[in-house]
């Protein structure tokens, strides 16, 4: 159809007719209009949209691939430049650390060895050189028992419960003697007052080192002087000595009995296996039975093992060491306890005549030796040196091997 113009009333309209449908008049016939402008413009407005998706996905596109080069390209940066020295002690192949007591100008100073790194630091200063050293697993935070002896001949329990260079030892109590009891949170102490002859009034207190409270075990009156005191995890031990001869009691809650006529406790196991020693003998094993039993010589070879001191018990209480001498040979002997019919022959750790003799045991079986301050360990039967730490004094009187520390003491 043909698009036609009503000139008087402005009607358009495609139609066959010649006149207006509306007012009469002729039509006209309309020229064609530009129809292809709209049409381009249209689609010169469809392509630009898509242009700009298009656009749109290639950038996206274009970014991802500049971001995973990019992390391709620092991967491989890392992977194929040498890593830079990195400032931290390497591993000895030792674990744990070493409390090294040593002597300052201003008097004794405790030092933590750290075994791994093979460094050192001061710790704090004590009251004296230690007799004793022990470390209380049992107590959350952690502390160190030390054993000191004054000129008055009384003896000290005190406590560490850090090991900076600002702390100090903390006493727990003071007495005759002291029985610590390894591994565990109380220390055990006799007390004695002499009464004329051979009388002396006794009394056994054990304090718990967390709670600060004691709890009295024994008092009364004994005849002979108190010269030994152990203890194992049901009680202590006391040997009290009458004009030459000894006699061990086993100290109950409030009284005691006697266990060992004629014998001097050397050391105790937390198992209650006692190493003991009759005037002039040698050395001699005695542990609880129900039947009555006499101690047990230890021997090699027939020969009996003279023992000076007993320096150490292993973690599960089956070893001791023991400081002594087999027909002639002097040195750090292993002894083998518990309840058997004979006891196995004493066995030779390391030969020595040094003065200041000190062992203690690992976990693992291992054990660090200091023989007047240079310190060796035993792994496997081979003994191997082991170098002072950088800025670090040889060691002087007990050592302890503790696996880790509750607390991380200060550089000093």
């Amino acid at each position: 159809m043909t698009a036609k113009l009503c000139l008087r009333c402005d009607w358009s309209g495609d139609g066959a007719d010649a006149t207006c449908p509306r007012c009469g008049a002729g039509l006209f016939a309309r020229a064609p209009g530009p129809r292809t402008a709209p049409d381009a413009a249209g689609a010169q407005a469809s392509e630009t949209g898509e242009e700009r998706i298009e656009r749109s996905w290639r950038n996206r596109v274009a970014l991802v691939l500049v971001v995973v080069l990019a992390i391709g390209a620092v991967v491989f940066v890392q992977r194929h430049t040498p890593s830079p020295a990195v400032a931290t002690a390497v591993s000895t192949g030792h674990h744990g650390f070493l409390l090294a007591p040593a002597k300052t100008d201003g008097g004794v100073r405790m030092w933590v060895w750290n075994l791994d790194a093979n460094t050192a630091v001061a710790g704090p200063m004590l009251d004296g050189l230690p007799e004793e050293l022990v470390y209380g697993y049992e107590v959350h935070s952690g502390w160190v028992g030390i054993t000191t002896a004054s000129d008055d001949g009384m003896h000290t329990a005190s406590v560490l419960h850090y090991l900076g260079v600002t702390d100090r030892p903390v006493t727990v109590a003071r007495g005759d003697r002291i029985a610590w009891l390894p591994g565990e949170s109380s220390v055990s102490v006799v007390r004695s007052t002499a009464l004329g002859g051979c009388r002396r009034r006794v009394s056994v207190n054990t304090w718990f080192v967390v709670t600060r409270q004691a709890v009295e075990r024994y008092a009364g009156v004994l005849c002979g002087t108190p010269t030994a005191f152990v203890r194992d995890r049901e009680g202590p031990y006391l040997t009290v000595d009458r004009n030459g001869t000894p006699r061990t009691l086993r100290v109950g809650a409030g009284y005691v009995q006697r266990i060992l006529p004629g014998r001097q406790v050397l050391g105790a196991s937390v198992d209650g296996d006692l190493l003991v020693q009759r005037p002039g003998g040698g050395l001699e094993l005695y542990y609880a039975s129900p039947a009555p039993i006499r101690p047990i010589a230890i021997e090699a070879d027939g020969h009996a093992l003279d023992p000076i001191r007993v320096l150490a018990w292993n973690a599960d209480a089956s070893q001791a060491f023991v400081l002594g001498s087999i027909q002639g040979v002097q040195g750090i002997f292993r002894v083998m306890v518990g309840p058997r019919p004979r006891p196995r022959p004493p066995s030779l750790v390391l030969a020595t005549n040094a003065v200041d003799v000190q062992a203690t045991p690992t976990a693992d079986g291992d054990l660090y030796i200091s023989t007047d301050g240079a310190i060796s360990l035993v792994h496997a039967g081979h003994i191997e040196p082991i170098p002072a730490p950088a800025g670090a004094p040889g060691p002087l009187g007990p050592v302890l091997w503790v696996a880790t520390l509750a607390y991380s003491p200060a550089e000093g």
